[in-house]
């Protein structure tokens, strides 16, 4: 069969036919040996706050210090009506992925056609940057979702400014501004968009729909804003300064530091460039893209030089659809065939070889051993000696001893008699040591149990 022969039978079936296998393919690559990992510190994070005998003004206290509650109290909900464990709240994450590449798909056909609509969601389904955070319980399935979707009806509406449009932008937008604070990016970057349309157009009556729009965005979004400018005068945060040439290395996390794919990646986003035509169709597709990219790294980008850095590459999944959407556009500009359907399969082969022998996604361990560190000590703490861990590490193994009657408690809260267990987990090889000094004094080591950035040390008082 020719590679002719091959497009004239992809043709014949329908585009949501397609479409349901490129769905199948992602929910493969996010829910094969979904538990592999344990949760890791910011996962916790995720699942303690949710558990389902906790309050609603509970989740929303605790999200203060961290992001906009509209996931957490998501999470909630699903663990009121499910298991309240890893795999639950991972599966969950998981299906918001999986919907975001039916998203991309209908996004992808607003800006250009059904063709490259259906290429940005196979690239969504088969990116290792999406594949990842989509395993992970935290907010960033969301975030890229939530993104895509007020872009959709963003560019709905102002195409056809009608009350239905409108009103699916104004709710998905006020979502994903609840969901992470890089949304207001996605929200700023609209607004300009918006601006140009309305010079460029004159359209008056789109521009009086959407100003309300817009303020009603905000309206709903008030009640959180005295957090967020608490939040915005914080003067040091744990993420390092961005270097000059960030955005090279953002993009090739994005593509999952494969070199084939970022080959690719780049070579499409060329072909659009160099084949763009200032026709109404591709100078608005292209200012859409633009803006939403500009505006998503330079206001983080200057806000780290000039205050404190707040710029990271999963912060910014919220721009990954643009990502997709500006290479699917370069997708559908090549004229060989072969050649299209011959990057396509590239892409795919590259995917694989880079999870099997490259990432070893399904087989080795990245994430701290938090569940296997935890497991251990209760198996083998027969004796039901004390458990301790540094602050605030206490407060996340206590997850996983959550059904024990044996809880971890602060190293600072020790009894100086018997024998106990430290855990330990996340932080540095360095403030390992220095949380056993703290013991070297009172306590000599009988067992070191050593798990991936994790260990279980069983100490017998002197």
């Amino acid at each position: 069969m020719t590679l002719f022969s091959l497009k004239k039978n992809i043709e014949q079936i329908r585009p949501h036919h397609l479409l349901f296998g490129i769905v199948i393919l992602g929910a493969f690559f996010r829910l094969y040996k979904i538990d592999y990992q344990s949760l890791w510190l910011d996962e916790l994070y995720s699942i303690i706050p949710t558990a389902p005998e906790n309050s609603i003004q509970s989740i929303i206290e605790h999200c203060k210090t961290d992001q906009p509650p509209f996931f957490f109290l998501f999470i909630h909900s699903v663990f009121r009506f499910f298991p309240y464990n890893e795999i639950t709240g991972r599966i969950a994450c998981a299906i918001i992925g999986l919907i975001s590449i039916v998203v991309i798909y209908f996004l992808g056909s607003e800006i250009k056609n059904r063709e490259a609509g259906l290429f940005a969601s196979f690239l969504c389904a088969i990116n290792f940057f999406h594949i990842f955070y989509s395993q992970e319980l935290r907010f960033y399935s969301m975030a890229f979702l939530l993104s895509s979707v007020s872009y959709l009806f963003f560019i709905k509406a102002c195409r056809n400014p009608k009350t239905r449009n409108l009103f699916l932008y104004a709710v998905s937008t006020v979502a994903l501004l609840y969901t992470h604070y890089f949304g207001l990016l996605i929200f700023g970057a609209q607004g300009f968009t918006f601006i140009y349309l309305i010079i460029k157009d004159k359209n008056y009556q789109l521009a009086r729909f959407g100003i309300i729009t817009g303020l009603l965005v905000l309206l709903a979004f008030s009640p959180w804003i005295p957090t967020l400018i608490a939040d915005s005068k914080v003067n040091s945060f744990w993420i390092k300064a961005p270097k000059i040439y960030f955005l090279a290395e953002y993009f090739y996390d994005y593509t999952g530091k494969d070199a084939a794919t970022t080959i690719i990646f780049i070579f499409l986003i060329v072909l659009f460039f160099k084949n763009f035509t200032f026709n109404k169709s591709d100078s608005n597709s292209f200012i859409v893209l633009m803006l939403w990219m500009i505006i998503s790294y330079a206001v983080p980008y200057l806000w780290s030089i000039a205050r404190v850095p707040i710029l990271h590459d999963r912060y910014t999944i919220v721009v990954l659809p643009a990502w997709f959407l500006l290479t699917s556009l370069g997708w559908e500009k090549l004229k060989s065939v072969p050649l299209k359907y011959t990057l396509t399969s590239a892409l795919f082969v590259s995917l694989l070889i880079n999870l099997t022998f490259f990432k070893k996604h399904y087989t080795r361990i990245t994430k701290d051993q938090y569940r296997e560190c935890s497991l251990f000590v209760i198996n083998n703490n027969k004796q039901h000696y004390p458990i301790y861990a540094p602050d605030p590490l206490s407060w996340h193994f206590n997850y996983y001893f959550r059904n024990e009657t044996n809880k971890v408690t602060s190293i600072d809260e020790r009894k100086s008699s018997g024998n106990c267990w430290l855990l330990q987990s996340h932080f540095s090889v360095k403030e390992r040591e220095t949380s056993l000094k703290m013991l070297s004094n009172e306590y000599i080591i009988l067992e070191k149990h050593t798990f991936f950035k994790a260990e279980a040390i069983l100490m017998q008082h002197k």
